[in-house]
């Protein structure tokens, strides 16, 4: 594990910068799984595709099947943690 004290101003001031980032983003993210959570769209605005290209599958295949209220579920209590 790294220590705060080991970076330099430098790193510190990317790395504020990233936390930031994520955190903006962490509130569209949910505003997106609220919306068109049986979808995928919150994955897909994280761009992770092949999971929201899977999760889009199911959802047109098997619409509102267990497995895609249970990724749903999964995904409202661990947005990408």
């Amino acid at each position: 594990m790294i220590n705060r004290m080991d970076l330099s101003e430098k790193e510190l001031l990317i790395v504020s910068a990233e936390m930031q980032y994520k955190k903006k983003h962490l509130s569209v993210s949910y505003l997106l799984l609220f919306i068109t959570g049986i979808f995928g769209g919150h994955r897909f605005y994280n761009r992770r595709y092949g999971t929201a290209v899977t999760q889009l599958i199911l959802t047109i295949s098997f619409f509102l099947s267990p497995i895609t209220l249970i990724w749903l579920i999964f995904d409202l209590l661990h947005l990408f943690g």
